[in-house]
């Protein structure tokens, strides 16, 4: 929060100011000595990207860091929770893992073929609950400077250079908005056809990846990598808690994260639901998953 503010941190984030330097030269020499050559696709497409658009490799390492700290602080809580609300639900289970088998094409000679993109446009509950996981348990905060004095509902005077701090868990858990179910996860709440407590919310309420001109870039790749993740989780394995009964651990919140971080261990048991052969592909990466309101704007126009 420090570092978001800017206030002394070289004084106040002494410590984490030097541990990001050290991991900024790390990544540096890393590109240097060409040694993403050998790394994954992702990391190969985002370094070409970048010299693409002239990107120094000193800028390079220094954008990297954003993508490593949206990973573990973000990506990996997200999916967390996002496979537990699947796992532990059986209602939600039971819808996700109907769309999931939808997507499953098996061969005469017995080979199962899944390709993940149509997930995005075949699995609409599945995308739902994505979503509801994001209102539901995702705690990320906008950071607003005021541009010049502004009037809100003739009663709240935001200065100019002041700093307005937008908590999503406010937003996303109003009644008035969201109706008398808004404290309960429901995970058909985003279905064009849901009536959750009898109000649908607007698609601006939604703010689970931020919104304006600092909207989430990488909305559409992480909904797509998490959401392909836990189709392929429910076509090919049997999941099952150790203890015999899913128990939802306890949540450490932190302020600079999208979503709280799981305080205790949910040990699970993996088994593969048969023996055949799978072709696990992705056909193409050319669409998104209408996420934001700014998406639907976009298919709109």
């Amino acid at each position: 929060m420090t570092l978001l503010v800017d206030i002394l941190p070289r004084i106040l984030a002494k410590e984490c100011l030097k541990a990001r330097e050290r991991l900024i030269k790390q990544i540096y020499k890393y590109f240097q000595e060409d040694k993403h050559l050998d790394g994954s696709l992702f990391v190969k497409l985002r370094h070409e990207h970048n010299v693409r658009f002239g990107l120094s490799l000193d800028d390079t390492a220094h954008t990297e860091i954003g993508q490593i700290n949206a990973s573990v602080s973000n990506t990996v809580p997200g999916a967390f929770w996002a496979f537990w609300q699947i796992l532990a639900d059986p209602a939600v289970f039971e819808d996700c893992q109907r769309e999931a088998a939808a997507l499953v094409q098996t061969s005469p000679d017995g080979i199962c073929t899944i390709d993940l993109a149509n997930v995005r446009t075949a699995c609409p509950v599945l995308v739902s609950t994505w979503q509801e996981v994001l209102r539901f348990h995702g705690t990320s905060i906008s950071a607003r400077i005021v541009q010049e004095d502004t009037l809100i509902d003739n009663k709240y005077l935001l200065k100019k250079d002041s700093m307005v701090i937008m908590p999503t868990r406010v937003s996303h858990s109003d009644e008035s908005v969201w109706g008398p179910t808004a404290s309960q996860f429901d995970h058909k709440r985003f279905l064009k056809s849901s009536k959750s407590g009898g109000k649908r919310a607007p698609a601006a309420a939604f703010r689970g990846f931020g919104g304006g001109a600092v909207l989430c870039p990488g909305r559409h790749f992480v909904s797509t990598e998490i959401l392909a993740f836990a189709a392929l989780l429910l076509v090919r394995f049997d999941v099952r808690p150790v203890s015999g009964n899913w128990v939802e651990p306890r949540k450490d919140f932190l302020m600079n994260t999208a979503f709280p971080f799981p305080k205790d261990k949910v040990d699970i048991e993996l088994s593969p639901k048969n023996d055949m052969k799978w072709n696990v592909i992705f056909s193409d990466n050319s669409k998104g998953i209408n996420m934001a309101t700014e998406d639907l704007e976009d298919v709109e126009n």
